[in-house]
């Protein structure tokens, strides 16, 4: 953290002892107050004793020198005057003593005032100087508090129910269906296709699926009736109307021909990532595929994260005796939010 240059001011006065007593309980407050104000006071408090122990040092090793400069070594004799040879000289008086002794106290202040002056030259050319001192550049870092998890928003922690529906039901889809007899042959291709992972192939070749037809009946014999079943079935899937002159060979045959094809038509949707399509044609599937198309209209309605209906089929399929799908509803439902 950077501080202005009247921070480091007030640092210099307060090491100094030049605040005056509401000045020093508003920058210690501060100091109690900011972790990092404190650290840096400290960094310069530090910084000013070892600068003064050693300007004092250099100046008491300065003062040794000199005094031995002055002093004879051992062994070495005084060359005394002749004039003064025998003479007795006066012991040292206590004020010609103190004299001498005030040399280096003198010499101690003076550095003393050297330091205090220097430092604060110091101080009033920092913040001009092209290089940053290292103190001003230096980064601490700040524990960060753990998050308590009552501060976090709501949406983070309540799981959303929708993908978990979704999740749930998808495994289901790629089971092969529990039909009510065998299918038609002419549905064969297409239910390859499905079993192979390509619906798309599959609901291609379900729409060529055509009614069977035989040879046109005589002009004078009686129209025959066309079914309701066909001609809804026309519009949706694509089939060719056929003839007028023609009927169809079989009813029963093409009805159970297009009740298979509507529902490997509705599952090729849902295995396509279609449910709304599939949803759409299974709804119309007749006997005796309807209760297998009743799961799978479930499965559609959870895949469109529809739980509610999608609920209510399963618990119905759950409480029909003999249902094909009565175990894997139970076991849904249980799975489901």
């Amino acid at each position: 953290m950077a501080f202005s240059e009247t921070d480091y001011a007030q640092i210099d006065a307060y090491l100094h002892n030049r605040l005056t007593e509401s000045e020093k309980q508003a920058l210690e407050e501060r100091l109690r107050s900011e972790s990092d104000f404190a650290a840096e006071v400290e960094w310069f408090r530090s910084f000013v004793q070892n600068y003064q122990q050693l300007r004092t040092r250099e100046t008491v090793e300065d003062i040794n020198r000199q005094l031995r400069g002055q002093t004879a070594p051992i062994g070495e004799t005084h060359h005394v005057p002749a004039d003064q040879e025998g003479r007795v000289l006066p012991l040292p008086t206590d004020q010609s003593a103190g004299r001498r002794s005030l040399r280096p106290v003198w010499l101690a202040a003076a550095a003393v005032g050297t330091v205090v002056l220097s430092l604060g030259i110091w101080f009033s050319l920092r913040p001009t100087t092209a290089e940053k001192p290292v103190v001003v550049q230096r980064t601490e870092t700040t524990p960060t508090s753990p998050v308590d998890p009552k501060t976090e928003p709501q949406t983070t922690s309540v799981p959303t129910v929708t993908p978990n529906n979704r999740e749930q039901s998808r495994p289901y889809l790629d089971d092969r269906p529990r039909l009510a007899g065998q299918a038609p042959a002419e549905l064969r291709s297409a239910i390859d296709a499905l079993n192979n992972d390509d619906p798309t192939a599959a609901l291609r070749l379900l729409s060529r699926i055509r009614p069977q037809a035989t040879k046109p009946r005589p002009a004078d014999a009686p129209t025959a009736t066309t079914d309701s079943a066909e001609a809804e079935d026309e519009p949706l899937f694509g089939a060719a109307p056929t003839e007028s002159a023609t009927a169809p060979a079989n009813t029963a045959t093409n009805r159970r021909l297009d009740t298979y094809r509507r529902f490997y038509t509705g599952l090729s949707y849902l295995r396509k990532g279609q449910p709304e399509q599939a949803l759409r044609v299974l709804n119309t599937v007749q006997s005796p595929l309807r209760e297998t198309a009743d799961w799978y209209s479930a499965l559609s309605y959870l895949q469109l994260n529809q739980a509610a209906p999608g609920k209510r089929l399963l618990n119905r399929i759950a409480g029909s005796p003999n249902h094909p799908y009565q175990t894997d509803a139970r076991k849904l439902l249980s799975q489901l939010p």
